[in-house]
């Protein structure tokens, strides 16, 4: 008998071997539900050869051992089938290590499966070898439970044979309950639905929660809390996370906006293609590459014509596009043209289309490639171009205040860290920088990025300490990389997860240390938490999607509906559909506060400085906040 099991397959398959051709034959395939990790066969001592055992397997799982057993169909049990159980190897070495090293030969003993031919001689740990009746290990708790049964069994012995004539008599059958009607199940309030678990989130009802934040007292001083980023436990030397059974759903169709035009294939690979805030999405529509539609979420339904629909004509090509974190009505577009162009729009949305940006300023003598915000201070952004420098802008003087140089050949991505101090870059040179643009404009370390040239993107992660790059290797296997801020030079963590043209675009959660991975066209979300002990990437419950996704946009934390213990909102922009997904945690008691998974988090959507503070060398963090409503006690 032959088994074959592939790693992470679901199938075992069952081939005989003979003595004559084909010498391979098929026999049969076992179907199951666990993916496997690994296998092994148990000893033909520990069948149970009385009910036609011939083979059992122990399927290793993500978080279980199956055993699997292949019994032979027998019309009775009763007898001992020797044309299925031949003589096997006894568990004694036929040779010491001296006589084998000395030239001596000698086989194996063979030792009979019969039960009443086992050799007494063959113990192991005094434990009688060979297959025979199951003997089950008792711990004192069954004991006593058997002993108090049988002492049961003795005091109600007079009882049953009083009973026992009685019993003899047909006793007069009970009629059937009547079936409970099914319950009508009650009618959902709107209202409650739209403050509670709604992903359309009004302009009122935003402004209300960030107030609701505001007025919250910070627990201690802001500069010495950071969050959390080690979420896990060990049990029996596993290690076990908090995150690991994740749930992702989307939300029903009447909060999707539907129908939407031909978005813009021309969206380079440098670019996320799709951003969104609390309030309202930009999405690139049309082939000409000009015109950035701004959607509200509370509109949801179908969407206008492309001819109707309210966006932004930049006269040019978009290469790129963020939202303001610190103003939900504020957008700054990069073009091919070289400009920058910064664009207000009006509370309750767009109405149509317009033309003339708020601010707009030369950047780069070639196009822009990527524009970001910073995390902590108002007003300034950093740029990128194909001149291969990253520039940060001040806004309030449209000036140029610094210039960062050292890169030998593209720009494929770069991020701000946190605290706002750091910029981090990966290039296609297959490089990855980390510069310090107050105080130097060249890098001031340097290690190797991913060798695939295709596309990369970069993110900071573990407290602004280490570094994560996704891209491709040398034969386009879509991998992740972890790196030490403090030296780049080594890859200290690394998986590879496909082959696939897309760019693997990561969102951190810091608060969980939950790594979300997707690409344009993928259907699956992964995720990952992100750790400091090896293997550094631990596999949480992937997210797979019905159909596939153009690009994933994660939400700021205070969208989040903690009473139902959600961690994570993103929007999703398919093909023709824009759709709010949400990711929880289960939990049995979700009416209480769970403080283990909802850590102090920073206040992301308000500054911490001006941009004349930060531009001056002072670094104020963010203020953290408390997540627990008022409402609600820990858990």
């Amino acid at each position: 008998m032959l088994f074959l099991i592939a790693k992470a397959d679901t199938a075992i398959s069952f081939w005989e071997i003979l003595d004559h051709a084909p010498f391979l034959q098929e026999a049969t395939k076992y179907l199951g539900e666990i993916q496997a990790k690994g296998a092994a066969l148990v000893p033909k001592r520990a069948l149970e050869v009385m009910d036609g055992e011939v083979n059992r397997i122990l399927l290793l799982g993500q978080n279980c051992i199956v055993p699997i057993s292949f019994q032979v169909p027998r019309k009775s049990y009763r007898e001992f089938h020797a044309d299925l159980f031949p003589d096997t190897f006894a568990p004694e070495p036929s040779l010491t290590a001296s006589q084998w090293l000395a030239g001596e030969k000698s086989k194996v003993t063979k030792v009979s499966l019969m039960p009443s031919k086992i050799g007494k001689s063959l113990t192991k740990t005094n434990h009688h070898l060979g297959s025979g009746p199951k003997k089950e290990i008792l711990n004192s708790s069954v004991v006593e439970d058997s002993v108090s049964s049988e002492l049961n069994k003795i005091s109600v012995s007079n009882e049953a044979e009083t009973e026992k004539t009685d019993a003899k008599k047909p006793s007069k059958p009970q009629p059937a309950r009547k079936p409970s009607p099914p319950i009508k199940p009650k009618p959902a309030n709107i209202e409650s639905k739209v403050t509670k678990s709604s992903p359309v989130l009004t302009p009122k009802y935003v402004d209300h929660v960030k107030q609701a934040f505001n007025n919250k007292e910070t627990p201690t001083d802001s500069a010495k809390i950071s969050p959390a980023v080690k979420r896990s436990t060990r049990t029996f030397g596993m290690r076990v996370s908090k995150f690991r059974h994740l749930n992702g759903n989307i939300f029903p169709k009447e909060f999707h906006i539907t129908d939407l035009p031909t978005l813009t294939r021309t969206v380079p690979g440098e670019s996320n293609g799709f951003d969104a805030n609390e309030k309202r999405v930009a999405v690139p529509i049309g082939a000409a590459g000009n015109f950035l539609a701004i959607l509200e979420l509370s509109n949801s339904g179908r969407s206008a014509a492309a001819a109707d629909m309210p966006g932004l004509l930049t006269s040019a090509t978009v290469m790129d596009f963020c939202w303001d974190p610190f103003d939900s009505s504020r957008i700054a577009v990069a073009c091919d043209t070289g400009d920058v162009q910064i664009w207000n729009i009006p509370d309750g949305g767009l109405q149509q289309k317009v033309e003339e940006p708020s601010i707009c300023f030369k950047a780069h003598s070639e196009k822009t490639s990527i524009v970001k915000f910073h995390p902590c201070a108002s007003d300034i952004i950093a740029t990128s171009s194909s001149d291969l420098t990253i520039r940060v802008w001040d806004l309030t003087a449209q000036e140029e205040k610094f210039c960062l140089q050292g890169h030998s050949d593209q720009i494929l991505n770069f991020a701000w860290s946190p605290d706002g101090q750091y910029i981090a870059s990966v290039s296609k040179d297959q490089k990855v920088r980390i510069f310090d643009p107050r105080n130097s404009s060249e890098p001031i370390k340097e290690g190797p990025g991913p060798q695939g040239t295709r596309g990369a993107r970069i993110v900071w992660v573990l407290n602004s300490t280490y570094l994560v790059v996704t891209g491709f290797s040398k034969v386009s296997e879509r991998q992740i990389h972890l790196y030490d801020c403090n030296d780049l030079t080594n890859i200290i963590g690394q998986v590879g997860l496909d082959v696939s043209p897309a760019t693997l675009i990561p969102h951190y959660d810091e608060d969980s240390s939950t790594l979300f991975l997707s690409g344009k066209g993928d259907s699956v979300i992964f995720a990952y938490e992100v750790a400091t002990d090896s293997p550094y990437f631990h596999p949480l419950s992937h997210y797979k999607c019905n159909n596939p996704h153009q690009y994933i946009s994660f939400l700021p934390k205070f969208v989040c509906n903690v009473q139902e213990v959600e961690f994570a909102r993103a929007v999703r922009l398919t093909s023709s559909t824009i759709e709010p997904i949400s990711f929880h945690v289960p939990r049995l008691r979700s009416e209480y506060f769970q403080d283990d998974l909802f850590p102090p988090t920073r206040k992301n959507w308000e500054p911490s400085m001006t941009s004349s503070e930060w531009l001056s060398g002072i670094n104020k963090p963010i203020e953290i906040l408390d997540m627990k409503p008022s409402e609600m006690t820990p858990y």
